[in-house]
């Protein structure tokens, strides 16, 4: 199945870029709600920007115009319905902005027109992945308001991006909905949206996989600047596997604008699965956290971040450090989702 394009809702005004020279991670896993910062054209390890209001693992991010919004994620027991936001250009906590239609983890956001999109994921009342998309208006403090469907249901964290108009979003895979045996179908297809309306996402190409046996893939990371969209790492496995994914590092990219697959762009540093946090300030992307493999994901987290040339689709290349590192507080980056602006 293609990529697939999502239009969104008529009305948001535009709200300046959804990317900039400011990167930001926020939330982590195991109980830690810490923002971090970066300027993203430099080379540096983060900087202490603030709290969340609450930690939550796997949640997703989004930005534009200057204020930066994250949304849900999984706590200990609970999977959280709640948006916060932060202005990008002053360091400090997140504040209240309001709550999604439900409690979603493990799913991605985009934004353009002055809209934060929110797409695919596993809800707080099953664990099934989610058909639904929620948008909201990113100036105006408001509960999310829903946009309309996927094209299949989709958890384990498709990757999303946008150029500012037309939001993408593929990969994944459909948990709870095993064909048999607890067997669950990967995911190659990429919806897509147009973000200034409202409606079901529709085919965009294929995700590009560096191999016909391992043509699926999850738990990765994307972005997209005005021109293109970059997707990172990730899980590949068969259509329909059970216990036999392993990990990538390819990268490859889409031209938004253009109805396609996507082709190779690049590798990341090593194998990157889980949520990686992903963000870039037109020219460059960047990533951090996220685990080295996908069956080694208690015992090394990265640590590190990494950048790549967007024009051009090098290699990755060594960024710095995360603000927290060691056995056990490298995990704080693993699933805080990335957004920039400035």
């Amino acid at each position: 199945m293609g990529i697939h394009q999502m239009l969104m809702g008529a009305g948001g005004k535009s709200a300046g870029k959804h990317f900039g020279e400011t990167g930001l991670f926020g939330s982590s896993a195991t109980g830690y709600s810490d923002i971090s910062k970066v300027t993203i054209s430099t080379t540096s390890n983060t900087a202490n920007f603030g709290s969340l209001s609450r930690w939550g693992q796997y949640n997703a991010g989004a930005a534009q115009g200057g204020r930066g919004l994250w949304f849900g994620g999984k706590g200990y027991s609970t999977i959280y319905d709640y948006i916060d936001y932060v202005t990008i250009a002053t360091a400090a906590n997140s504040s209240t902005f309001g709550s999604m239609n439900y409690g979603l983890q493990r799913f991605c956001g985009f934004a353009g027109k002055g809209r934060a999109v929110v797409a695919g994921g596993e809800p707080s009342w099953s664990g099934y992945g989610y058909l639904g998309m929620f948008y909201v208006t990113i100036d105006t403090t408001s509960n999310s308001t829903s946009f309309g469907n996927a094209t299949e249901r989709r958890d384990s964290v498709p990757a999303g991006g946008s150029d500012g108009s037309r939001g993408l979003f593929g990969g994944g895979y459909l948990g709870g909905f095993g064909v048999s045996g607890g067997v669950y179908p990967q995911f190659r297809a990429i919806d897509y949206v147009t973000i200034a309306t409202t409606g079901n996402a529709s085919d965009f190409g294929d995700l590009y996989v560096d191999s016909s046996s391992n043509n699926r893939l999850g738990n990765f990371g994307g972005t997209g600047n005005g021109t293109i969209c970059v997707f990172m790492g990730g899980t590949t496995g068969s259509q329909y596997s059970s216990g036999s994914y392993s990990s990538t590092n390819v990268i490859s990219k889409v031209t938004v604008a253009t109805l396609g697959n996507s082709t190779s762009w690049g590798y990341t540093y090593g194998y990157m699965v889980f949520p990686l946090g992903v963000m870039n300030n037109g020219s460059r992307s960047l990533y951090g956290g996220g685990a080295p493999a996908y069956n080694n994901l208690g015992n090394s987290v990265y640590s590190k971040m990494y950048y790549q040339d967007m024009t051009t689709g090098s290699n990755s290349t060594l960024f710095g450090n995360l603000l927290y590192q060691g056995s056990g507080s490298a995990q704080r980056k693993m699933g805080g989702a990335g957004l920039s602006g400035d």
